[in-house]
């Protein structure tokens, strides 16, 4: 349980993000990642670096020190798959406890589906390019889990893309930098 700063890129290629799929529901797409960036709400600036995401106990994930102001950011989580975490510069926040918006003015969220550009919408643009049997079997009728990097290799294969671009992409504004397998 916890949270840290991973230290090399090798580190960094060996954490997993798993993508459970069922593209039948129409919100049916978690990604559990045990990686995510980090963002301070005092001085508005993502904080450098990556950090190895392990889970919760009772939703409390654990802290960060932002390198910039040295703040303290207090992650906290659903308690259940790690599709997404929030972090807070005054304490640790149980979101139970407020409605949607006030929680949501207080943390910065991350949703990883989205961060990662791997919810449901972009899933089923893929889907369709690809056709009905992208893993293959009918994606439609089931759901299933795959590791970010084989669903890429996989799409890769699929749409035969041999070169794929090492640029990053920047989907949220916060994020200039991204786990390596993201930016794939």
């Amino acid at each position: 349980m916890g949270i840290r700063y991973i230290e090399d890129i090798n580190e960094e290629m060996n954490i997993s993000i798993v993508v459970h799929m069922d593209l039948q529901s129409k919100s049916a797409c978690i990604v559990d990642a045990h990686i995510t960036p980090a963002f301070c709400l005092n001085c508005n600036q993502q904080v450098s670096g990556l950090f190895h995401y392990n889970g919760s106990r009772y939703g409390q994930v654990g802290e960060i020190e932002c390198n910039h102001c040295h703040s303290t950011l207090f992650c906290t989580d659903d308690d259940y798959y790690q599709y997404r975490i929030f972090m807070s510069p005054k304490n640790y926040f149980n979101r139970f406890m407020y409605d949607e918006n006030t929680f949501k003015n207080k943390l910065s969220e991350i949703d990883f589906a989205n961060v990662y550009l791997l919810n449901i919408e972009t899933l089923n643009k893929v889907q369709k390019k690809i056709g009905i049997n992208m893993l293959g079997k009918n994606i439609l009728d089931t759901t299933h889990d795959i590791e970010l990097h084989d669903l890429i290799n996989l799409i890769s294969k699929k749409l035969k893309i041999t070169d794929i671009p090492t640029t990053p992409i920047i989907i949220d504004d916060r994020f200039t930098h991204l786990p390596i397998k993201v930016n794939k």
